[in-house]
């Protein structure tokens, strides 16, 4: 998958599986995301990497390619079986005597009805996590609250920010993901600690549906947007 690991030398702590793009489908809109009803998920192929050292930092580049479904089906329940292939380019610096990894991301997209995200492994055990807000850092449980069928939009586990996410655990060990005014992130439990799923792309052709599983009736009117489907660099 191309990820990549790293070892905290202050804390001897490793983080596994760092900088891995995953792709899923979506058949939501733009004011609410929507897995289709058979998702398909996809992850980057390493398919290049160049590493050239300086004085101050040293830099690293990564090349992936996805092959992601074209788009939805007609019936928008499941991912097309015709593939396309995107191109990602992901830059690494790692600088001298600072506690830090700068990526910058280039993706070519061609593909419709997606969502892609960049995963952050960590080790790191907790129930609640750090993000900006305004004016303030929020802390916010992770999950979903309880729900039923009165509620007119699920409770989704992603979160709002525009600049940083932060988890930790009891002994001061964290993990700053910060970013440039990306708003949607997921810090979720798995088997080996906290992931983090930082949204890159959002890619759907309608500013409201009333046909998602994950909110009842329309946000808006339904227009279609291609431009959402933000093809290209």
């Amino acid at each position: 998958s191309g990820a990549l690991s790293l070892l905290d030398q202050h804390t001897h702590t490793l983080y596994p599986h760092i900088n891995q793009f995953i792709d899923g489908g979506d058949c939501g809109d733009t004011y609410n995301y929507a897995p289709p009803e058979q998702d398909e998920l996809v992850s980057a192929k390493l398919i290049g990497a160049r590493m050239k050292t300086h004085a101050d930092y040293t830099r690293v580049e990564l090349r992936y390619e996805m092959h992601l479904p074209r788009a939805l089906t007609t019936d928008r329940k499941r991912r097309s079986a015709q593939k396309t292939t995107v191109p990602i380019r992901s830059i690494l610096y790692v600088w001298q005597h600072t506690p830090m990894l700068e990526f910058h991301t280039t993706i070519q997209n061609h593909a419709k009805d997606h969502r892609l995200r960049v995963h952050f492994l960590t080790p790191l055990q907790g129930s609640t996590a750090y993000y900006d807000g305004q004016y303030e850092v929020i802390e916010r449980p992770l999950g979903v609250p309880a729900y039923d069928e009165s509620w007119a939009e699920e409770p989704r586990p992603e979160q709002p920010q525009q600049a940083f996410s932060y988890i930790k655990d009891t002994s001061g060990k964290g993990l700053i993901l910060a970013n440039k005014g990306l708003p949607e992130i997921e810090i979720y439990p798995s088997e080996h600690g906290l992931g983090m799923a930082l949204t890159l792309l959002r890619c759907i052709g309608w500013l409201s549906r009333n046909d998602l599983t994950t909110r009842r009736n329309h946000a808006g009117p339904e227009i279609p947007l291609p431009g959402a489907q933000m093809l290209g660099t």
